[in-house]
């Protein structure tokens, strides 16, 4: 149940309708709502920090060992790291329309946005397009480069406490298989671009993501 309770939070960021509906808390424009859930990787980076900071305090004041870096990238990535397929949904969101009778089509997310006909729409897309640039590739890059250095590294010990969270699953003869994953996680998010009225083409990708993934 706790678990639960900890990922259903993230709902209200992500503005899922079951929980509480962002509008309710910021802005009903669809600009300023999708800016906030495209700022969930930088609150992740503020509260990670935040929590380093408080544990370099409390080893000054009572003279403990304090997070390392290695400890608060780690952290860090772990929270990226499991965020990663919500994230990298608001890259696809914006290009996730439906069709109406009348020839135009609306954003799945935001109904009263019209799809490549507003400013609003081509703001969501440009803020789509700058969480791709300034996330999800390089999160993707990074995590690439550290499973190439993993066995060659002069520090394994530190590289692999700061990576940790992309090789600790694995058995050590297929270390790289977090990259793997992710990229499978990129594959998922980016199914929300086949159209809602194509949902035998979605069940279909599903179907082939997994399988290659499995084999």
């Amino acid at each position: 149940r706790a678990q639960g309770d900890l990922f259903g939070s993230f709902g209200f960021f992500l503005g899922t309708p079951d929980d509480m509906p962002l509008a309710c808390a910021l802005s009903s424009s669809p600009i300023i709502l999708f800016l906030f859930r495209c700022s969930l990787p930088l609150l992740c980076v503020v509260a990670v920090f935040g929590v380093w900071c408080i544990s370099l305090l409390i080893a000054r004041l009572h003279n403990r060992a304090p997070w390392t870096f290695n400890i608060f990238h780690n952290t860090l990535g772990q929270m990226l790291q499991t965020l990663f397929i919500a994230i990298a949904v608001l890259v696809a969101q914006p290009l996730r329309c439906y069709n109406h009778p009348n020839g135009k089509s609306s954003m799945t997310s935001f109904p009263e946005v019209l799809c490549w006909e507003t400013s609003d729409h081509t703001w969501i897309v440009v803020c789509g397009v700058l969480i791709g640039l300034f996330f999800v590739f390089p999160f993707l890059t990074g995590s690439v480069f550290a499973v190439v250095q993993a066995p060659r590294t002069k520090d394994p010990g530190g590289h692999y406490q700061r990576w940790r969270f992309l090789l600790y699953r694995f058995r050590p003869d297929v270390w790289w298989w977090g990259i793997v994953f992710l990229f499978r996680q990129s594959a998922f998010a980016f199914s929300s671009c086949i159209p809602a009225e194509m949902s035998q083409m979605q069940i279909v990708y599903f179907a082939v993501v997994a399988l290659l993934y499995i084999v």
